[in-house]
């Protein structure tokens, strides 16, 4: 669609493709879980390929930034970083992970580590109290 008051968008979390139009357009542009796509029978070099869509998504999964001129070697290079500093946060709360462990599964290995660390710390303040 060449308009600007309607496009496709792709939900980052659910994958669901739909069309906004209008009021619903504008506010879509806006909504940072949502990513403009080709819609059906469209190609443009505006709108980001499936691969980039995918490597935006496992950094934001595992905690980090990305910007629109991210390219693929800027999504990955972010990765790796994120990478890097998760695993050394795990190894300071002594919590053992594997080197092929993905950043999401890093990320999501280090918020339970934490909820339950949390959750004795207040479970032992309770007891205390």
């Amino acid at each position: 669609m060449t308009d600007r008051n309607s496009g496709w968008f792709r939900h980052r979390r659910s994958g669901q493709v739909f069309e906004a139009e209008g009021h619903q357009y504008r506010e879509a542009l806006k909504n940072r879980d949502l990513e403009a796509v080709d819609g059906p029978g469209e190609k443009s070099d505006e709108s980001p390929s499936s691969k980039l869509v995918a490597l935006r998504e496992r950094v934001t999964a595992a905690g980090a930034e990305w910007t629109a001129e991210d390219d693929e070697e800027a999504l990955n290079a972010r990765l790796e970083d994120r990478a890097k500093v998760l695993r050394a946060e795990l190894d300071q709360l002594g919590v053992r992970h594997l080197p092929n462990w993905r950043p999401e599964t890093l990320a999501q290995k280090l918020a339970e580590a934490r909820a339950s660390r949390t959750h004795v710390q207040t479970t032992d303040d309770a007891a205390a109290g």
